[in-house]
Order: structure tokens, then C-alpha cells, then sequence
């Protein structure tokens, strides 16, 4: 501090010392230890922590549009690639192909979370306490959106199997009833009674469910 105000002047040599020893005490606080590796990048202990802070940072993307709009990316990521399908079965996407033929001037999203559904603020008090703890973690399989009214929700879908005749899924199922009959909406809930129904014979129930 003294150095830096010019109330005392240290020598260069003394002065890299000091510094490469706060960086190695501040190693733990990244920015901090870097704002001083700044200063002397070519000292090994300053090298370390600005390789180390540096990783930490994003990349700038450049494109076209970089004076207007900035796009950057992590710099490391694993080379493992863990995404998974959107869908898990091959009724999951018939049904959302049945929905886009029938509502194809709106949009329609799968596994939507209910809390970007429902207004929390205006329903909280009318649930009970599982339904709170569910609402933040319970997801509607299909959403029917309108963009002409700002992607306003209209109508909601559940596709079924017999997994939801398990006790556990029974007891989410009703949780999710409810708090969407608690918010004046009504889920229409699907299930195949027959293995051979396809994407047509969808396209015909969703047809008649509008």
C-alpha cells in the first residue's frame, strides 16, 4: 500500500518479491491473486495463477456482429459429450408430432416446468405443503403455447404409461392435478389402451380434443 500511494518507494527487487507473496497467500481468492500476478506475468508463481484465472474466464466469440453483440463460450469442457434425447420414447415424439400438425400456428413445448406456468405469487396460499415443494419440481410434458397473445400457456398435456400406475408417480399425478385445477386449468391426460395406436390415430383424439 505504502508502494502503491508512492509514500515509499521499494526496490524493484523487494517489490516482485512482496508481490509473488501476496499472490501465493491470495492463491485461494483467484481474482485478487490475479489483479496482482498481473504484474509480474513472467514470474512462475504469476504465471500459475493467471494460466489458472484465465481458464476460468469465457472466450470471446468473434462474428460480425461483435461491436453490437457480444457471444462468448467456457474455454475447457469435457470431451465427454453427456446431453441426452429430449424424448424417451418413440410415443413421446408421435405425440408431439400429432400436436404441431394440429396446432401448427402455435407453439408447442415438451417438459415444461410448472413454476414457468403458473403464477407462484397468486397460487402459493392455496396450496398445501407437498404441492409447494412439488411446484418447483414438476414438469408438464406438453405445452400448447399461443405467441400471438405473448406465449401465453392454453392447453396442457400428459402423455401416460403404466409407470404411472406406480404408488409413488400416482401421488405426483394427483399433485400435479391438483395445483393446476387450484389455478383454473384443466390437463388432459393420454394413455395408449391399445400398442398399435400411432401418430395418426393422435393427430385424430387431439383433432377432436380442441
Amino acid at each position: 500500500m505504502l508502494d502503491a500511494g508512492k509514500f515509499y518507494k521499494l526496490e524493484e527487487t523487494y517489490r516482485k518479491k512482496l508481490i509473488c507473496q501476496i499472490v501465493r497467500r491470495k492463491a485461494d481468492k483467484l481474482d485478487e491473486a490475479y489483479n496482482y500476478a498481473k504484474h509480474y506475468p513472467k514470474e512462475k508463481i504469476c504465471e500459475t495463477i493467471i494460466t489458472k484465472y484465465e481458464k476460468t474466464k469465457p472466450k470471446m466469440i468473434e462474428h460480425s456482429q461483435g461491436h453490437r453483440i457480444s457471444v462468448t463460450e467456457k474455454k475447457e469442457v469435457s470431451n465427454v459429450d453427456y446431453t441426452i434425447n429430449l424424448f424417451k420414447s418413440l410415443q413421446e415424439i408421435e405425440f408431439f408430432l400429432a400436436l404441431k400438425k394440429i396446432y401448427d400456428s402455435y407453439h408447442i413445448y415438451p417438459n415444461v416446468s410448472i413454476s414457468c406456468l403458473l403464477n407462484w405469487q397468486l397460487l402459493s396460499d392455496k396450496l398445501t405443503v407437498d404441492e409447494k415443494k412439488f411446484f418447483f419440481n414438476g414438469i408438464v410434458d406438453f405445452v400448447v403455447f399461443d405467441q400471438a397473445e405473448n406465449y401465453k400457456p392454453i392447453h396442457f398435456f400428459e402423455l401416460d404409461s403404466s409407470y404411472h400406475d406406480i404408488e409413488k408417480q400416482k401421488k405426483k399425478d394427483n399433485l400435479k392435478d391438483s395445483i393446476f385445477a387450484k389455478a383454473g386449468v384443466k390437463i388432459k391426460r393420454i394413455r395408449k389402451m391399445d400398442r398399435d395406436v400411432t401418430e395418426q390415430e393422435f393427430i385424430k383424439l387431439i383433432r377432436e380434443l380442441k
